[in-house]
């Protein structure tokens, strides 16, 4: 999806280049305003979806990660607050 954004984009600075006159200039800067900011986006959210974990985590498996931390802590340390 991200490169629809960027071909709306490129499609905006062609348009006034290629077709000459003051209308086509300002839907050329609307076109690569409204293509640059998606494909920014776009690309940001594929990012942060790419490396975020699922929300929807059972209060089961909290318990047993903690357990799993709790059993890697070496005993002689304090436990550190996070």
């Amino acid at each position: 999806m991200p490169w629809l954004g960027v071909l709306v984009f490129a499609s905006g600075v062609v348009l006034p280049i290629v077709l000459h006159g003051p209308g086509w200039l300002g839907l050329g800067l609307l076109l690569s305003f409204v293509g640059g900011t998606w494909a920014v986006l776009a690309l940001a959210d594929a990012r942060i979806t790419g490396s975020a974990r699922d929300e929807h985590v059972s209060d089961s498996q909290l318990q047993a990660w903690r357990e799993m931390l709790r059993q890697q802590r070496p005993p002689d340390e304090p436990p550190t607050r996070t």
